[in-house]
């Protein structure tokens, strides 16, 4: 999924890997990567749809060690933006967001281990969930059915 995302979103626009595609150990069941691309940070995952609820929801955590209790990343980690493979396209998070909105641990959040997303597509009901659509749906880059996205929103969404 990752190749293809490269390949046929970032490529076009432009961009090329500045650091190497490295598995996550923790996180693999979501498809956890860590790269860069012309100079930033990123961490991926692939979202799972969930039988019971709108959205779909992955994980965002991490281990100090092995056998460590998992944590949320921090504001502080070596990351700029957290890509999200979704239904019909990919969210886009950048750092100041995921802190904005307590996804990142801070001083002011102790930050979240998972988060559940709602893409274009996706109809939440409840009031909580009705917001993070609204809250999200800005990072959202909805993606052709050949795979392909438009390179200029591309770019801004990355802060190219």
């Amino acid at each position: 999924m990752l190749d293809a995302v490269i390949a046929q979103v970032f490529a076009p626009a432009g961009m090329t890997l500045s650091s190497p595609v490295t598995r996550e150990v923790e996180g693999a069941e979501y498809g956890a990567f860590r790269f860069g691309l012309d100079g930033r940070k990123l961490v991926f995952r692939i979202a799972k749809t969930t039988p019971t609820k709108p959205g779909q929801f992955f994980t965002l955590y991490q281990r100090a060690h092995p056998g460590a209790p998992i944590a949320p990343l921090a504001c502080d980690d070596a990351l700029d933006v957290v890509v999200v493979a979704s239904l019909g396209g990919i969210f886009l998070f950048d750092r100041a967001v995921l802190i904005a909105q307590g996804v990142l641990s801070s001083a002011a959040a102790p930050g979240k281990r998972a988060l559940r997303i709602y893409p274009p597509s996706s109809v939440p009901l409840a009031r909580q969930a009705i917001r993070t659509q609204q809250w999200q749906a800005p990072y959202f880059l909805a993606l052709a059915p050949d795979g392909s996205a438009d390179p200029a929103r591309t770019r801004l969404l990355l802060g190219a």
